[in-house]
């Protein structure tokens, strides 16, 4: 009784002052200086978005990172989906091979990168671009040896989101 409540899923909706989590089977948003949350979607009212895009309905509230106040995505499944408010539309923007892996979200352009086996590929909407084809003995796209420096990952967008910067290595 003497600790602070734990808020799971807890994000800043971009470029506001204002938070979104869950709280059972509804999302909510409130802010440091409002007093009460308001409800953003009910689990329901996404399911019935998903089912509008012909996609599996949610068994819960998903994971969501903001766009702008209005826009986030989430990934379910290999699908990338957003969601826009206040009309609650989604709209699929990627589907990726379920062997996909290291994937990296530019966060404007929502085009992603990923990797299969070694190799990099970017996907922009459903088109799907190999950008490396290399053999066993080179790793593509993913975080090697440099964990224990702080980075976590081997793909790099530019700020423009044109361009893609990643780790290439001779595996051992």
């Amino acid at each position: 009784a003497l600790y602070a409540k734990n808020i799971s899923q807890l994000k800043w909706r971009a470029d506001s002052e204002l938070y979104s989590f869950p709280d059972g089977d509804f999302l909510l948003s409130s802010g440091p200086l409002k007093k009460t949350s308001d409800t953003l979607a009910s689990l329901s009212q996404l399911n019935k978005a998903m089912q509008d895009i012909g996609s599996d309905s949610l068994k819960r509230l998903p994971q969501l990172t903001w766009i702008n106040p209005n826009k986030a995505y989430f990934w379910t499944k290999s699908k990338l989906i957003t969601l826009q408010w206040p009309q609650i539309k989604a709209e699929l923007i990627a589907t990726l091979p379920e062997n996909a892996a290291s994937i990296d979200v530019a966060p404007k352009s929502l085009n992603v990168a990923y990797t299969i086996d070694n190799n990099l590929y970017v996907a922009e909407g459903e088109k799907h671009t190999q950008i490396t084809q290399d053999e066993n003995g080179i790793v593509n796209g993913q975080s090697v040896h440099r964990n224990e420096f702080g980075i976590n990952k081997g793909i790099f967008w530019s700020p423009d989101e044109q361009r893609i910067a990643f780790d290439q290595q001779e595996s051992y």
